[in-house]
């Protein structure tokens, strides 16, 4: 799985061949979320890739991933990433 920063320069190197724009600016914004263990899953639940999975086998998943998340607290902090590219049009 690529490092946030490789997508950001793959994106800005794809804008960059396009030949279409000029002055390319990237702005990053990071920051924190903190769930419970149920709002975690909750997440998780609205995930595709985790819906396509067999009901059983969500729920024995979810229920490892709750069951790690309360041995440590009972919170989870996840990192965020958002990456804005802006450009002038040629």
């Amino acid at each position: 799985m690529p490092t946030p920063e490789e997508v950001i320069n793959k994106t800005k190197d794809i804008i960059q061949r396009t030949n279409l724009f000029k002055d390319l600016m990237v702005k990053e914004y990071s920051w924190d979320d903190f769930y419970t263990s149920d709002e975690y899953i909750s997440l998780l639940n609205t995930h595709s890739r985790h819906r396509l999975l067999p009901k059983k086998d969500r729920e024995a998943l979810f229920k490892g991933i709750k069951d790690i998340i309360e041995k440590y607290g009972g919170n989870i902090k996840k990192k965020q990433l958002v990456a804005l590219f802006l450009a002038k049009k040629l």
